[in-house]
């Protein structure tokens, strides 16, 4: 790891198209940077949703986990195969508020998160994650918005 001012990056992931333009936005600025990326997935907790019949049960949750890390495994292979430092972590709780936590225990220097770009009743009912990142973090937070030549 360098000492560089920008030593480190979070990268806030739910592994859409926009996370993926958010991904290739991290990477680049960790190159220029000599910085290290933290890719870190927050699995929303809906509390116990399972007893309403809703969700199948502890199977699907590991089902869950293991896609979450098998989609963390691939970002953190590409990242290192571009020569960039990368760990992952793989999170629950509220997104906005772990991210922000998250950053902070580890010294990040920059949180990068995409945005989806809703409005209307979407983001109304949905609210936006990346503008309560915004709002909460204390160091820069940059938001990508999906990249027409990501697919």
């Amino acid at each position: 790891m360098t000492n560089a001012p920008w030593a480190r990056i979070l990268l806030g992931t739910d592994f859409s198209d926009t996370a993926r333009s958010a991904f290739r936005t991290a990477l680049g600025l960790a190159k220029a940077l000599s910085a290290t990326i933290e890719v870190v997935h927050v699995r929303t907790v809906l509390g116990n949703i399972e007893t309403a019949g809703i969700l199948p049960g502890p199977d699907r949750d590991k089902q869950i986990e293991d896609e979450i890390d098998a989609n963390l495994t691939v970002l953190r292979d590409e990242a290192l195969a571009a020569g960039v430092p990368c760990i992952t972590s793989s999170l629950e709780g509220t997104p906005h508020d772990v991210i922000v936590a998250r950053a902070q225990q580890m010294g990040a220097a920059l949180i990068v998160v995409g945005t989806h770009g809703r409005t209307g009743v979407a983001r109304a009912v949905l609210g936006s994650i990346a503008e309560r990142i915004v709002e909460h973090s204390t160091v820069p937070v940059v938001v990508s918005p999906r990249l027409s030549d990501d697919r």
